[in-house]
C-alpha cells in the first residue's frame, strides 16, 4: 500500500511541474544561412543583452570591438521569444546587405554549452551581424524589428535613447 500511494505521490508531482515550453524547430532558410549558429541561437541555455555605443572605439568593456554601455540577462520568457524570433521565417528576408553603416545599438549573446554567437543590432539601417567561429553574416531585420524592438525597451527601459527607438521601418 504504501509503494502504491508513493508511485501515486510521484506521479502527481511529475504532472504538477510546470512543462518547458516546446521549441520550434528552425527555419531551413536560418539553418543555412547561419549554419552552426542556427542552434546555439535557438537552442540558447542563456541570453545577455548588450546596450552599445555603436561606434567601435577602445574601451574597457567591449563586444566585438564596440564598447558596452550596459548589460541585462534576458528572463527564460524573453530568452525563448529571441530565440524562436530570429531562427524563424519572418526573420529572414534573403536579401543582400543594406549600403549603410552599420552602428549597432543592441547585442544579444547566445550561450549553449561552451559555444556563443553574438547578435548585434543596428536599428538605423535595420540590420543584424551575427558573430560565430570567426565567421560574420548579415542579415535585414524588416520584418521583426518591432519585436526587437519592444525587447530593447523592456531590457533597458530608462535610456533615453532606447525610449526614442521607433518599433515600425523608416
Amino acid at each position: 500500500m504504501q509503494r502504491l500511494l508513493f508511485a501515486l505521490f510521484v506521479l502527481a508531482a511529475g504532472c504538477a511541474a510546470p512543462a518547458r515550453a516546446e521549441r520550434k524547430p528552425i527555419d531551413p532558410a536560418a539553418a543555412k544561412l547561419l549554419g552552426d549558429a542556427a542552434p546555439v541561437i535557438a537552442e540558447a541555455d542563456s541570453v545577455e543583452a548588450f546596450l552599445l555605443l555603436g561606434e567601435k572605439a577602445p574601451a574597457a568593456r567591449s563586444l566585438q570591438g564596440y564598447p558596452v554601455i550596459e548589460t541585462r540577462t534576458l528572463s527564460d520568457e524573453q530568452r525563448e521569444r529571441v530565440s524562436a524570433l530570429l531562427v524563424s521565417p519572418e526573420g529572414f528576408t534573403g536579401m543582400p546587405p543594406k549600403l549603410c553603416e552599420f552602428h549597432p545599438f543592441i547585442a544579444l549573446r547566445f550561450k549553449k554549452g561552451t559555444q556563443e554567437t553574438d547578435v548585434l543590432l543596428c536599428f538605423s539601417c535595420d540590420e543584424r551581424r551575427v558573430f560565430f567561429q570567426n565567421r560574420m553574416i548579415s542579415e535585414h531585420i524588416d520584418f521583426i524589428r518591432k519585436d526587437l524592438v519592444v525587447l530593447t525597451k523592456q531590457l533597458f527601459p530608462s535610456n533615453p535613447d532606447v525610449k526614442r527607438l521607433r518599433e515600425t521601418i523608416k
